[in-house]
């Protein structure tokens, strides 16, 4: 007797570049007619959609970040400088101040 196999067979993968011609011809047809001509549902078409939308949306968000991380860089640099000439400031103060002191 042999026993059949109850695994479902793999869905093909298509690659990026299928994937972002796919959604350029959607733009210009619509999803219904690129599904169609591409041989593929709508809502595979929608669901690539959507994944590239939230991948801009989190290339943004990084681009955001880098930007803020740069920015507090250069102020947390600007506050070390300032704290720094304020303790050469208080030093040189209590030096003068105990100069006059021994004196």
């Amino acid at each position: 007797m042999s026993k059949k196999s109850t695994q479902k067979s793999a869905k093909p993968r298509r690659p990026e570049g299928f994937k972002q011609e796919a959604l350029e011809l959607a733009k210009q047809l619509g999803v219904s007619k690129a599904a169609k001509e591409l041989g593929v549902y709508d809502s595979q078409i929608y669901q690539w959609r959507k994944a590239a939308e939230m991948q801009a949306n989190c290339s943004q968000r990084e681009d955001e970040l880098i930007a803020e991380n740069a920015r507090l860089k250069k102020e947390l640099a600007l506050h070390k400088e300032e704290l720094a000439i304020a303790k050469k400031a208080e030093v040189g103060a209590a030096f003068r101040y105990f100069a006059r002191s021994l004196a």
